[in-house]
């Protein structure tokens, strides 16, 4: 099975390759246990500096944690608390913090998407500058690690992945994701190729633009609305 995830996330799993395969997993399950509730503790503070454990605890037990979590899934463990500590950020009006944050989805471009275009409509410079930066930077550490020729290979892989139906080459089942192509593979199993590809790219398209009527308005991080939108 062929490694299809960004060049530079394979940096992580280094130390984990000097570990026994048992003690290895257990060490990143813990590392990723303490991610995802420090990033929890963090986004449910309250104004007065006490913590709101209940929301915490539930949803750490939830489901998408435990599966993230005993399935080994770092680029959903890593997103989440990237764009956890991301929204910490613009709370704070630290826009370009934010940016650098949210670059942990270079790994995962395809969510980019809502974000770039919500920070270009409401003008967040700052915050696509952070993102500029640290996708440049995660090029440069994948360009020093493979060359050219790997990267050039990298894309060729994403997008031999990028057939609509699931590849037993690549280990990706998309009837399993909580997706519009999942739900469209499971609804619909005969539906063509193409035609099936054109309903997610409009369906998608439908939820950019949900996306953007909640962003409406002033952008306020101070405002209770904030953490809706």
């Amino acid at each position: 099975q062929p490694y299809y995830n960004p060049p530079v996330l394979a940096l992580l799993f280094v130390p984990f390759s000097w570990l026994p395969p048992m003690a290895a997993l257990v060490t990143w399950e813990a590392i990723a246990l303490i991610l995802v509730v420090a990033t929890l503790a963090v986004l449910f503070r309250n104004k007065d500096g006490s913590w709101s454990w209940q929301p915490t605890l539930a949803l750490t037990v939830s489901v998408p944690s435990i599966i993230g979590l005993t399935s080994g899934n770092a680029s959903a463990i890593l997103i989440f608390s990237g764009l956890g500590f991301s929204y910490l950020a613009m709370k704070q009006e630290r826009d370009g913090l934010a940016g650098l944050l949210a670059g942990i989805l270079w790994i995962k471009p395809q969510y980019l998407a809502p974000l770039v275009l919500v920070w270009l409509l409401k003008r967040r410079w700052r915050s696509l500058a952070g993102l500029a930066i640290s996708g440049a930077g995660l090029l440069l550490i994948s360009f020093v690690m493979v060359g050219i020729d790997g990267l050039q290979e990298y894309v060729k892989v994403v997008q031999a992945m990028a057939s609509f139906y699931d590849d037993p080459r690549y280990g990706v089942s998309p009837q399993l994701m909580a997706t519009w192509r999942g739900w469209l593979i499971n609804t619909f199993p005969n539906l063509p190729q193409e035609d099936a590809l054109i309903t997610v790219v409009a369906l998608s398209i439908v939820t950019f633009s949900i996306t953007l009527l909640a962003w409406q308005g002033k952008w306020d991080p101070s405002s209770p609305r904030f953490a809706y939108q």
